[in-house]
Parts: C-alpha cells; sequence; structure tokens
C-alpha cells in the first residue's frame, strides 16, 4: 500500500488512557501533519474515534494489549489501514517497517523507516535506518507524553513533549 506524505504523526501506546489522550488531541491540533501513524497498544476503538476527529489518516499496528482487534479495524474503517505488525507500508516511496515490539523483527530487515512502540521509551536512531520508538501518549510508565513528528522532505525526525 502506498501513501503521500509532508509530516507524519508518531504515536504509540495510548493504552486507552482518556485524560492523557484528550491532552495530547489538543496539542496535536498545533502540528502541522497529514498522516497519523500508531505503533500499537491503541486498545479501545474510542482511541481511534478520538484520533479520527483530528481528521487525518491513520495507519496502525496492533499491540500486545490490543485483544479486539476486530472493533479496531472497525473503527479505522475507511479512514486508514490498522494491521498486524509488522506492517510495510510506502510513504512518499520511502519503505515503512511499523512494528509494535521491535525485538519480533528480522535484524536484517530492508527499509529507510521503521517505527515501533512497546517500551513506552521514546527514541530516535540514526544509523543506516532512521528508527522511531515515539515513546508513549499515556504518560503512566514514564511520567512523560511524547510523540514523534517526522519531516518527510528531509526525513528528519522530532521528538515532541506534549
Amino acid at each position: 500500500m502506498k501513501f503521500k506524505s509532508n509530516n507524519i504523526l508518531i504515536i504509540s501506546d495510548t493504552h486507552d488512557d482518556k485524560e492523557a489522550l484528550s491532552y495530547c488531541i489538543n496539542k496535536f491540533k498545533n502540528l502541522n501533519f497529514d498522516l497519523i501513524i500508531h505503533a500499537g497498544d491503541i486498545t479501545k476503538p474510542d482511541v481511534i474515534k478520538s484520533l479520527l476527529l483530528l481528521n487525518k489518516p491513520i495507519i496502525a499496528v496492533y499491540g500486545n494489549c490490543d485483544k479486539d482487534k476486530k472493533s479496531l479495524k472497525d473503527a479505522i474503517g475507511k479512514n486508514g489501514i490498522i494491521g498486524e505488525a509488522p506492517l510495510e507500508i510506502k510513504i512518499n516511496d520511502k519503505k515503512f517497517i511499523i512494528t509494535h515490539d521491535i525485538n519480533k523483527i528480522d535484524k536484517k530487515i530492508k527499509a529507510d523507516v521503521i517505527v515501533h512502540g512497546h517500551t513506552h521509551l521514546p527514541e530516535i536512531e540514526t544509523n543506516h535506518i532512521l528508527t522511531i520508538n515515539p515513546g508513549e501518549c499515556c504518560g503512566f510508565y514514564t511520567f512523560r507524553k511524547t510523540c514523534v513528528l517526522l519531516d518527510m522532505e528531509n526525513l528528519e525526525a522530532e521528538l515532541i513533549e506534549l
């Protein structure tokens, strides 16, 4: 599947924390992006419904806490895609691998960008492959609500504290 984007909002580990999600969505409104990537642990369809209020397509993978996959898929509907990790997609002719747990993908995988979550720890690595963990939106493990904004023109990732 192919997508086009100028700036991508990358999030993970929302864990159905309604208060934290509401806070983050209000902060997201001040950011310039046209696509959302969620690296799993969405947990409830209401999270997807809240994100859809931003009027941007969503690309997501299931995390280990996403038990009701059918409800999550139904919530996204035609407003994006959700699938099992690892999900391979093209955005602006760049190969993205989206997963929840980076330890469950082949270390020899070829990609331009790998997006993952699970650890709740934000991290951006720029070795041969741009590897992004946006941290957590819920903020209950690290007490930090974070996301990443990816500039597709320069393939530069910025960690944002919310």
